[in-house]
């Protein structure tokens, strides 16, 4: 399977569906997207097939609870390249959107949309699992953004956002 540096995906729940929204930022030529769903066999299985001018896609029945999403990126030479996978909790009260946004050249962000406000501990840690930064934030209702530390070289990290020890967003990216 091969990441796309440059498609990245977000969701939204607005009950009773979620929105999924992507965007190829490397402007690679694609024929088609497929959108996929974790089933609870923890297999993604596809819930439809689209354009490749097409940005976005609505998935009118989502499961109960947290929901897992990936974008499949099919090029015209039938080469398949994967969004990272977006985790979008069907409950009006919780998490709804957990992101990262960001030029990919130390300046990015975590963009958090939660039903009510609430604590959560952000967590950036290197690829050998060592923390390098570990912070409480507030998230209120709404949209909440939350600037990420620079790094000084490029390297792999890992981004966790944990509300009552529990996670609700992980994602490795290239600082």
């Amino acid at each position: 399977m091969l990441l796309a540096d440059g498609l990245v995906a977000s969701g939204l729940y607005r009950a009773p569906s979620v929105s999924l929204n992507w965007e190829n930022l490397n402007g690679m030529p694609v024929q088609s997207y497929t959108i996929e769903r974790m089933d609870a066999g923890q297999n993604f299985q596809p819930l439809g097939t689209i354009a490749g001018s097409s940005t976005a896609y609505t998935d009118s029945h989502p499961l109960a609870g947290d929901n897992f999403y990936r974008i499949k990126a099919i090029s015209a030479n039938g080469a398949a390249y994967y969004s990272a996978v977006v985790k979008v909790a069907a409950d009006p009260n919780g998490i709804r959107n957990v992101y990262l946004t960001g030029n990919f050249a130390g300046n990015m962000q975590l963009v958090a949309t939660t039903g009510s406000a609430c604590r959560a501990t952000l967590v950036v840690c290197n690829v050998a699992g060592q923390t390098l930064q570990r912070r409480d934030v507030y998230l209120a209702g709404g949209s909440n953004t939350v600037a990420l530390p620079p790094s000084a070289n490029r390297e792999v990290r890992v981004v966790a956002l944990f509300i009552n020890d529990k996670i609700v967003f992980s994602q490795k990216v290239l600082f």
